[in-house]
Formats: C-alpha cells, structure tokens, sequence
C-alpha cells in the first residue's frame, strides 16, 4: 500500500513537472514575441519622419544622409559593398547613414538571374539557407522572418554564437495594375519605383495591399549541413558565385512595400499559389527577356532587432 502511495505520488509529481516546463515554454514564446514587437516599434520611433514641432532641432544634414548617403544609395552609384577577406566589412564604412545607426540591414547587391536559372538550388547545396515565401504588409514581416530563422538555427548548431556574416536575399512580385490589367514591369515604366501601384478610372492606391515576399536567408560561413567551412572558405564561395550576378538595372530598386529605406528587386509570378492574395507579376529587361531581381542584404547583428540573437543565453540552474 505505501509502495502505491509512493508510485502515485511520484507520478503526480512528474506531471506537474512536465505542465510546469509546458507553461514555461509558452510564457517564453509570448515574451519573446513582445520583446520583438517592443524592438521594432523602438526602431520605428527612432527613425520615423520629426514633427513640426520639433522641426527647429531637426537635423537636416541628417535628413540627406538617409535618403542619398547609405549603402543603398552607394551602390546605386557603382559602389561595390563587399569584400573577399573582412566578414563584417560594411563596418569599415561609418560614413554611411545606415551603416553610423545600425540599420538592420545593409546593402550588398541586386541579384540579376534569368527566370529559368534556378539559383536557389544551387545556393542550398553550397550554404546553410532557408526560403520563405509569405505576402507581406510591412518590412517588419521581413524582420519577424530573419529573427525567428536566426533564433531557429542558432538552437542547431554545436557552438554557443551563430558566426556571421548572415545575409538575406529579397525579392518581392510588384503589383501593377492600370483598370485590372496588369502592368509589365519595366525600367520605363517604374519611375516612381513603388512595388504597389494601381490606378482605377477613380482612383490610385499605391503601397495599399499585400505583396508576394520571398526571402533565402543564407549563412555562408557553414555549408548546407550546418557545418563550419574552414577559415572564410564559405565566404570566399559566397563572393565568388554572386560576383557575376551583381546588377544595377532599375528593376532592383523597386521599393519593399510601404517602405523608402529598402529596395526588393522584382519578381515574376504567373503560376497561382491557390492563395485569396495571389495577382501576376512581370519583370522584362531592355532585351524583352524575362528576369528576376532580388536585394542582397546584409543583416546587421548590432541593430537593436538582432543584437542579442547570434549569442546562445547562459542558462542558470
């Protein structure tokens, strides 16, 4: 009989261990979800547009920087933004708006490849990489995607910190539409560079709907089974199979829906994904061929948004 006592009663007790460890587990992911919200909405704050009541102490220097002086701009202008041999080499270049106020994500490069070169493939097979494709109302969709993959891998791999660098290539589907019928994308035919754009006998909306995201976020430091390249071998492979695809057609520019900081390249789409959102998208060159255009970023570990994440916790217990 005590011998059953006892049984029961420990029983019970590992139960109320394990719902204990359950409500821990979904505290934890509730917290975590605030604290990231918090983060972003301190980023929002921090770089929004100053009032007219304080316009006497706005900084209009800085309001030119942010606009025509960033890594983005840089590029634009033919300024290579990388390097084969130092990881974090956008810090070399404190000049930069974005790069002075840890921006979460700096300017590499557009990404030029035809519609039937299927890069994905090979960047899967040569680096640790993740897709995601979603519709997004905001760039902080964006963020929310690169935060819960860098929280994601960092539980895999065997060291205490994720090595960087991290990069995120960005493409978004432009939705151009002219009394619903679609818009081809083309470098005269997106002076005003917005990836949403929809004019009715009415009307015009732009940046007003979601828009078709797709993002490969890649760590070229480890290969495709989580495992650490040599010295910057990962790297060097990084550099040396995007430097023949780097492009500066107008097309890479199109801006990330409701957003002036960051361009999204361009997308096409013509196969329905059965989803309610789901609208054609067309991106042709000068030559009449078809072509996708995708932003490489480089994703900023001292930014407020991921600045605690290439490092595992200690845990006490």
């Amino acid at each position: 009989m005590v011998s059953l006592i006892k049984e029961t009663m420990k029983k019970t007790s590992t139960t109320h261990y394990v719902i204990l460890i359950i409500i821990i587990g979904i505290l934890s992911l509730f917290y975590s979800t605030y604290i990231l919200n918090r983060k972003i909405e301190e980023y929002q704050e921090y770089h929004k547009t100053p009032s007219l009541e304080n316009f006497e102490n706005y900084n209009y220097k800085d309001h030119v920087d942010v606009m025509y002086n960033n890594s983005l701009e840089n590029y634009k202008k033919g300024l290579d933004f990388n390097t084969y041999s130092i990881k974090t080499n956008f810090h070399n270049n404190i000049q930069l708006y974005d790069v002075r106020n840890d921006y979460p994500l700096i300017t590499y490069g557009c990404i030029q490849t035809k519609i039937d070169n299927n890069i994905e493939n090979d960047i899967n097979q040569t680096f640790y990489t993740k897709t995601y494709e979603f519709y997004a109302v905001t760039i902080n969709d964006v963020y929310q995607k690169i935060v819960g993959d860098i929280n994601e891998t960092l539980s895999k791999v065997l060291d205490d910190k994720l090595d960087e660098p991290v990069f995120v290539l960005m493409y978004q589907a432009p939705y151009l539409y002219f009394n619903n019928e679609q818009i081809i994308a083309r470098h005269d035919v997106s002076n005003n560079l917005k990836s949403v754009y929809q004019q009715n006998i009415d009307n015009i909306e732009i940046g007003t709907r979601k828009i078709f995201t797709k993002l490969l976020i890649i760590y070229p430091i480890y290969d495709s089974n989580l495992k650490k390249y040599d010295n910057e071998e990962g790297v060097i492979k990084f550099h040396e199979y995007f430097k023949t695809k780097l492009s500066r057609n107008k097309l890479c520019f199109l801006e990330c829906n409701k957003t002036n900081y960051y361009a999204c390249g361009c997308l096409n789409r013509n196969k329905s994904d059965n989803n309610q959102d789901f609208y054609k998208s067309s991106c042709i060159e000068y030559t009449g061929e078809y072509f996708n255009y995708g932003m490489m970023y480089s994703i900023n570990k001292y930014n407020t948004l991921f600045s605690r994440l290439f490092t595992r916790p200690s845990i006490i217990i």
